[in-house]
């Protein structure tokens, strides 16, 4: 009886555990079983607007890498040697907790006072 029970768990276990390697693996794409979706990954965060082209491109590519869908997920921000010349429109992220700025065109910082808050 031992040897049956064993013989029957041993295969559910490797295929729960595979299942699990494969769903955790597809947090990007939307997951169907027999038609039936399983897993659908939360949509990008988009609800933002910023003046500076250069600042734009710099947060949507760290949205899409980081598969952020909120604001406040965004914590850190590599925008390093970039054409940034204005920072309008950032606060909406205040969870921001570092901020790589380096190497850009900036006159005014303003817009972090707001962050954080």
């Amino acid at each position: 009886m031992d040897y049956a029970m064993n013989a029957f768990a041993l295969p559910l276990t490797l295929t729960a555990a595979l299942l699990a390697v494969v769903l955790s693996g597809c947090n990007r794409y939307q997951v169907t079983v027999n038609e039936r979706v399983v897993h659908t990954p939360p949509a990008l965060f988009t609800d933002y607007d910023v003046s500076d082209p250069g600042l734009a491109t710099c947060l949507n590519q760290t949205i899409k890498d980081r598969q952020i869908s909120a604001a406040n997920q965004l914590t850190l921000l590599n925008c390093a040697n970039g054409t940034i010349s204005s920072l309008d429109g950032i606060q909406v992220f205040s969870a921001l907790k570092t901020i790589n700025l380096s190497n850009n065109a900036l006159s005014e910082i303003k817009p972090l006072l707001y962050l954080g808050n």
